[in-house]
């Protein structure tokens, strides 16, 4: 049960963060975008690394085998959607 309240808590701060984001972006000519990015950079670090620490959600980490070559394979391919 809490498994599931930290990782819906998550994500529903992930979204709020970018909607909010971009809406003060353009509507409101928000002046620190950096600092809204930064504080919820922070937040996910805390609360991955608290999921990682007390749930079973990420028990696997730790047996990933991957490569430079394929992380930049897999990270170049979502930049490619990102970057317009």
């Amino acid at each position: 049960m809490a498994h599931g309240i930290l990782a819906t808590t998550e994500l529903i701060a992930d979204i709020k963060s970018s909607v909010h984001s971009g809406k003060d972006e353009g509507d409101l000519n928000f002046p620190y975008p950096i600092t809204l990015t930064t504080f919820h950079l922070v937040y996910a670090t805390i609360a991955t690394r608290l999921m990682r620490r007390f749930t079973p959600l990420l028990d696997g980490l730790d047996n990933v085998d991957i490569t430079w070559q394929r992380w930049y394979q897999n990270v170049s391919i979502l930049l490619s959607f990102i970057a317009r």
